[in-house]
């Protein structure tokens, strides 16, 4: 006949494995999407710097490094959090930018579909991009 309130210790146990099971679950996708915006904005970045290639080609008739490119032309940071921009190969007629990873940050554990590395992305003067996994967001 006692009115009695509140909540049982097996309730509160309940609710509490629910919620670690939804936190196990929720976590891991939460950190994947957060990488894959990331690599999205290395994306963006590398694209940019294609496009300053090309207007300091028209403009020069040879290709150059990216640090070159950075003082001559207004362009984005050659780095940020998370990449690494440079070039690795550059001649008058090719060049390849590459995305680094930062070690020690989390996009060098970046992978897409298949398990594909995304750690490191490329795109030359063929607008050719390595990992191709990776570019397909």
């Amino acid at each position: 006949m006692f009115n009695k309130k509140g909540f049982t210790l097996i309730e509160l146990v309940t609710v509490i494995a629910i919620a670690g099971v939804l936190a196990s679950i929720a976590i891991p996708s939460y950190d994947n999407y957060i990488k894959k915006s990331r690599r999205q904005a290395a994306i963006a970045t590398l694209l940019q710097f294609e496009l300053l290639e090309e207007r300091f080609y028209s403009t020069n008739n040879y290709y150059t490094d990216l640090s070159t490119i950075n003082i001559n032309l207004i362009s984005p940071a050659l780095s940020d959090a998370y990449y690494n921009y440079s070039t690795s190969s550059v001649s008058p007629t090719t060049y390849t930018i590459q995305a680094v990873a930062i070690t020690g940050s989390t996009q060098v554990n970046d992978k897409a579909s298949g398990n594909v590395d995304c750690s490191t992305l490329t795109i030359d003067q063929l607008g050719n991009k390595g990992p191709a996994a990776c570019w397909n967001l």
